[in-house]
């Protein structure tokens, strides 16, 4: 399941020691934001031991500018508190599922 998040709720997430998050960074007039939510949530199923999130860069700007989105959609792996990973544009379910893998 994949949770959308606030601009407060990632500032947790970037705290966060124990756990490994997903955030897609998309916005809702992004054609391939929208061609990759279904993958995304299909993904998402497949790893239960890491908490997939979603934020909207329009409506919360800041964590894009920390994090240096430059093109959507953006793919963040964070794990205990450190960005390990990052990917700009679409995967589809095979490279998002081997993007994760190797980063967990």
């Amino acid at each position: 399941m994949v949770k959308h998040i606030d601009d407060t709720e990632f500032d947790r997430i970037m705290q966060d020691k124990d756990a490994s998050y997903v955030i897609d960074f998309w916005a809702e007039w992004c054609g391939y934001c929208k061609m990759l939510a279904p993958i995304y949530e299909s993904v998402s199923e497949q790893f239960p031991d890491v908490t997939f999130c979603k934020i909207n860069t329009d409506e919360y700007m800041e964590p894009a500018l920390r994090m240096k989105v430059s093109g959507l959609p953006t793919i963040i792996f964070i794990n205990h508190g450190n960005v390990v990973a990052k990917n700009a544009g679409f995967m589809d379910e095979d490279e998002l599922t081997e993007f994760i893998e190797e980063n967990k």
